[in-house]
């Protein structure tokens, strides 16, 4: 190994943490925050001017008093479906004293993040799942932030707040209820008790009058759904629990004088999954119910609801009016008169707005567009933090009278800015007759769309900075790929390693495939054993022991990929974890004693081998392993005591004095004591005895110092392990030694007892088994990708404080315990002793015994001492040359793993297709990829293009907001530019050659210089023709939409095909003969559709999406996905959904008058023919 290899080698390894990085502070962006308590003054302040805000005439409060219930995992369907067990709550929504709504819960779907969202009003981010994971004061605490709890405690009659419930709101909140009872959620198994003790307060609660919020944080159908999902036979009594609860709040309401003027909220943070899960963004995670209930609200003028009731059609959770999560804490602080917190992103609910329909203030605005504009004031200032506080915002309507009637076509801040003059000019207009609605019109506009504007700060990507992250993830693989010291000739290893890591590679591009990853490393593994076995059989043949190792191996393998199941599909479905133990605990039990006998014996033969007599190693090895598994067994009775019955009542008896704290405490301190003994007793030499060189040089005993603390190791291991997943540790010491006799290279055998020896194994093929084998073991303990498979329950043992360190250690240990026992288990494979060390040592032990037989034990005991003496010469000769091999083994093992760690993180060259997520983006920055001569082009890419001659170009950008023609719908066309060169773009294509990326055809202006690759420059659409464009392609959708409402069962083998959106020649085609009677008909439900203002919604779906809306015909091959990535997907909210790349305008109403034009038929297809006015 050469030192520039080493040099690359190190590089290669800095730079991987660096890339990590800086792809990190792309992928988590900056939000603006603004310190200290809303107050009125400041709001009005901010109004500049106009007198619409008076501060002796503010908006009269509703309510003096809220109870806001929280039940964790409440989603929608469990209230408001059929079958729910809130039946009361039902009763209260069909008599108008509450008013439904479907909340949305922005990813990340945890506690944390989104009690945040439901007191600040903010948008949490990933960001935040780490503090959930670390929730100490100083890292998670609101206590600083404005939030509707500090708005109460300061401005409400008492100030006095109590809680009870889950103890994150303490950990939030401290020091901020005058009565609390806080309960701790990671024991998910219990339901029962962690609700009661919320319970218990409420009777006393409600006849108190001394308090102006009590919260409260229900865990149980939370922990109902963890262990065995939604259909749990546990979950109807427990909604029916909590529906209990309900009513006898009302019932308080209704009955108490101190009451009467109290509203209470019944939300749910987050939904769960299929599996009971949650913290991703599936539909069942991200849609909690929301009720506000007071009987108030029977006096508001708003349509009857039903219930129970279906969800939306196309959807399977969406009841009543989906709102955001968010748009709670403007509403609550409207309804109890307190000023709305800083940084809230949520919008006052219009239902609620009756209240004061009928009011005005002195300055004579009405008080409901009086609440909207205070709201809009508090989001201008955010908007100020974002952008700047420009002249821009400082748009007086007595001075300058303009008003900006179009508003699309903008950038986000210029859009604002716009919508924003419009704003203030209606406002100032609304005080004559008839313009009210017209100012609530506007007030509407701006507030969404700085919603939205404002929302997508917390998950928009700094794209830049992610492509730089990749790029360095690049350079170090480049690095990595030089310091490997023989890259060819290729190898069958090599190749299959190369081919594993391109694979990989490619489906990280794949949100899909990144969700169900564990598939990829379970046939890989399973083709990798396979060719260990096919490599082995080559050179030996089929005997009987390496055939059946195979075939255990593999047996093992398949039984292990079924323990959990994991990912998003299957997550929830039956496995032996799940599902077998908890109709089997005894086998379950049976399993865990056995993998605790084994790893007792190891120890004891191997960990203590040579430093303690065999008796003492045995008691030692017992004393170790007992306090773990004893553990273990009272964690699960707690935890999970489905899965211990009555087994080990009296161990659990004996036991039943010293809490988990402590049993877990006394596991790792004999775990630590045993590891220090080892680490000092090795190192000043002991175990180096004459029974020790015969043990070793006769294979009986592996007792290096790595074999010995991994054993330790996996002990930890064990312990930081789910009860169900403990035999999967027995498992994987089996696959290790099976896998160790498959990588052997060929045997030479040795004349004494039974026993061959083997060289040191090939470091490329042990390297990719450690590398298949450490992904396998992570999905196999029933981890995934998605934050809901993070396991918290083993976090906390041995602690009872917090403490950053420990927890995260814990934590790491516990989720990734698979992972570190097979790296590990590297170190042990990489330092068994040589061929020529044991044949020496072999070679030594035959000449003693020899000696031993002819001149008696005198001269054994003589020889055998000078045998040790000349060893102990020959290592210390030798000693230089093994360092050097072991140095080189290192060396290679880490660069083909830093090969792989680099290659996984290296970039895509997809181009980023910005116009599929904001369509309204007419200008964008972006930095410059390629650039090259049209003449130039590859083949299949210049058939792309009409004409092309020597001054035309194609220039391929990091993102786009330019649409490629496809899809039926035109290319845009516009210019790029820096300033001094802009380039006009004519034509827009995808890529016929590298896959997703978008060529941009067009010329320089004459005497303008070409880009530079790596510049960054702005793109410019035609605004003109992207809004025709996107008009026709949606009054496409409405046509296609409405001539399968109408003939999907009139007309034979009816299906429609394609689609032109094309000015002159936009067309839908259909299969089957469409008669032209049928034109009237057709052209009656366009205009239905039109008129009827349908939302056009977008949202990206996997396949299952497609399967679980009825909507498989729809799975197309889309060229502009990724494999396996989702598709995008536009619906038309109350008429039909399309799979399109396209763009579109925000309502059908957008698409103006749609004129069906004819009718024309030919070999058994249609084509309806339309235009746009």
């Amino acid at each position: 190994m050469t030192t520039p290899k080493r040099i690359a080698l190190g590089l290669s390894n800095i730079l991987i943490p660096i890339a990590v990085l800086v792809f990190a502070t792309g992928f988590f962006p900056y939000k603006p925050f603004l310190s200290g308590l809303a107050t009125f003054e400041e709001v009005e302040n901010e109004e500049l001017g106009l007198g619409l805000l008076q501060g002796n005439d503010r908006p009269q409060k509703i309510f003096d008093k809220v109870i806001f219930m929280t039940v964790d995992a409440l989603r929608s369907d469990f209230v408001y479906g059929h079958g729910s067990g809130f039946t009361f709550t039902q009763e209260l929504i069909r008599s108008g004293a509450a008013l439904p709504f479907t909340a949305h819960a922005t990813p990340p779907t945890i506690t944390m993040p989104r009690v945040k969202a439901l007191t600040t009003g903010s948008v949490p981010s990933f960001l935040d799942v780490i503090l959930n994971f670390a929730e100490s004061d100083t890292t998670s605490s609101l206590a600083t932030q404005d939030t509707w709890l500090a708005q109460a405690k300061a401005n409400l009659n008492n100030g006095n707040l109590i809680f009870y419930g889950d103890d994150t709101w303490l950990k939030l909140f401290p020091d901020f209820f005058a009565r609390h009872d806080g309960t701790s959620s990671f024991f998910v198994s219990d339901f029962t008790e962690v609700d009661n003790n919320v319970t218990r307060h409420v009777p006393r609660e409600l006849e108190q009058p001394d308090w102006d919020v009590m919260i409260m944080h229900y865990l149980g159908l939370d922990h109902i759904g963890h262990k065995a999902g939604p259909l749990s036979p546990n979950m109807l009594p427990k909604q029916k629990e909590m529906d209990g609860i309900v009513k006898k709040i009302y019932e308080a309401m209704e009955l108490n004088s101190h009451l009467d003027d109290t509203l209470l909220v019944v939300a749910g943070d987050h939904g769960m999954n299929s599996g009971g899960n949650h913290g991703g963004s599936a539909p069942g995670e991200t849609e909690p119910a929301l009720v506000f209930i007071s009987p108030k609200f029977m006096d508001l003028d708003k349509p009857a609801y039903s219930a129970p009731t279906d969800p939306k059609e196309g959807t399977e959770f969406e009841f009543y009016r989906k709102v955001a999560q968010n748009d709670v804490v403007p509403t609550l602080s409207a309804l109890l008169g307190i000023p709305i917190p800083r940084n809230n992103l949520g919008i006052i609910l219009p239902e609620i707005l009756g209240f004061w329909k009928t009011k005005a203030s002195s300055a004579g605005l009405n008080v409901a567009a009086e609440l909207l504009y205070r709201n809009a004031l508090q989001m201008l200032s955010i908007l100020k933090a974002k952008f700047g506080d420009s002249d821009a915002w400082k748009y007086d309507p007595k001075v300058d009278g303009r008003l900006c009637v179009d508003c699309e076509g903008f950038e986000d801040e210029a859009r604002l800015n716009c919508r924003w003059y419009s704003v203030r000019y209606a406002l100032s207009s609304s005080l004559q007759p008839g313009e009210l609605v017209a100012s609530v019109a506007h007030l509407n506009e701006f507030l969404k769309d700085a919603q939205d504007v404002l929302s997508t700060t917390a998950s928009s990507y700094n794209v830049d900075r992610l492509i730089a992250g990749a790029a360095i993830a690049a350079v170090s693989l480049v690095l990595a790929v030089f310091s490997k010291q023989h890259v060819w000739p290729p190898t069958s290893a090599g190749l299959g390693f190369t081919s594993m890591t391109i694979l990989y590679g490619v489906m990280m591009f794949a949100t899909s495939y990144v969700e169900e990853e564990q598939h990829f490393w379970y046939w890989a593994t399973a083709a990798w054993m396979a060719y260990l076995y096919a490599a082995k059989t080559k050179v030996f043949g089929l005997q009987t022991s390496v055939v059946f190792s195979a075939f255990v191996l593999v047996a093992l393998h398949r039984l292990s990929t079924r323990w959990n199941q994991t990912g998003q599909k299957h997550a929830g479905d039956p496995d032996v974890a799940h599902t077998f133990f908890l109709d089997h605990h005894i086998i379950l039990w049976t399993l865990i004693i056995t993998a605790y006998i084994q790893l007792a014996f190891r120890i004891g033969r191997r960990t203590f081998a040579d430093i303690l007599a065999p008796e003492f190693a045995t008691i030692s090895a017992i004393s170790l392993v007992l306090p773990s598994f004893v553990f273990k067994l009272n964690f699960t009775q707690a935890d999970a005591p489905e899965l211990v019955g009555g087994l080990a009542e009296t161990i659990r008896e004996w036991t039943s004095e010293l809490d988990l704290v402590t049993q877990a405490r006394t596991a790792f301190v004999g775990l630590s004591i045993a590891t220090l003994a080892v680490l000092i007793m090795v190192l000043l030499g002991y175990g180096r005895d004459e029974e020790a060189v015969k043990r070793g040089a006769s294979g009986l005993t592996d007792s290096r110092l790595t074999s010995r603390l991994h054993d330790l190791l996996t002990l930890f291991l064990v312990t930081q392990t789910r009860a169900q997943n403990i035999p999967l540790f027995m498992f994987f010491d089996l696959q290790a030694q099976i896998l160790f006799h498959l990588l052997s290279r060929p045997t030479v055998p040795i004349a004494t007892n039974s026993h061959t020896y083997t060289k040191p194994l090939p470091v490329l093929s042990t390297t990719v088994t450690i590398l298949l084998m450490a992904h396998t073991s992570f999905f196999a303990l029933g981890n995934s990708n998605a934050i809901s498979s993070i396991d918290l329950s083993n976090a906390y043992n041995g602690v009872s404080g917090y403490n950053v360190v420990a927890v995260g250690v814990l934590l790491f240990a516990s989720n990734w315990a698979g992972p570190i026992y097979w790296s590990t288990c590297a170190a042990v494979l990489f330092t068994l002793p040589s061929i020529e060390q044991e044949e020496a040592a072999l070679d030594r032990l035959e000449k003693a015994a020899e000696t031993q037989r002819t001149l008696g034990n005198k001269k054994w005991i003589h020889e055998e001492r000078e045998l040790l003496r000349q060893q102990a010469a020959d290592g210390a000769a030798s000693a230089p040359k093994q360092e050097k091999k072991d140095h080189d083994i290192w060396h290679e093992h880490i660069s083909i793993m830093s090969i792989f760690i680099s290659a996984s993180l290296a970039a895509s060259t997809r181009t980023y297709l910005a116009f599929q997520h904001n369509a309204k983006l007419y200008s964008l920055a972006t930095a410059v990829r390629s650039i090259r001569s049209a003449t130039s082009l590859e083949e299949a890419n210049q058939s792309l293009f009409k004409q092309i001659t020597d001054d035309d170009h194609v220039v391929v950008t990091e993102q786009t907001i330019f649409h490629p023609q496809g899809g039926g719908q035109p290319s845009d066309v516009g210019i790029m530019k820096t300033s001094d060169s802009i380039f006009n773009v004519s034509a827009v294509r995808m890529d016929a050659v590298s896959n997703g990326q978008v060529l941009h055809f067009g010329r320089f202006e004459p005497g303008n210089s070409a880009f530079a690759e790596g510049e960054t420059i702005t793109q410019e659409i035609d605004t003109e023709k992207r809004l025709l464009y996107s008009r026709l392609h949606t009054a496409g959708h409405v046509l296609g939409a409405a001539t399968r409402k109408l003939l999907e069962k009139e007309v034979e083998n009816f299906d429609e095909l394609k689609a032109s959106h094309f000015p002159d020649a936009a067309s839908c085609e259909f299969q089957g003969s469409i008669e032209g009677k049928w034109k009237d008909a057709i052209q009656k439900k366009v205009d239905e559709y039109v008129d009827g203002d349908l939302p056009v919604e977008i949202e990206w779906w996997s396949e299952e999406d497609f399967k679980k809306n009825g909507l498989e015909r729809l799975i197309t091959d889309n060229p502009n996905v990724a494999a396996g990535e989702k598709f995008r997907v536009v619906k038309i909210v109350g008429a039909d959904t399309y799979p399109c790349g396209g763009t579109h305008v925000d309502s059908t109403s957008a698409c103006g008058k749609t004129t069906v034009r004819k009718i024309s038929r030919s070999k058994g297809t249609s084509r309806v023919s339309y235009a746009v006015a």
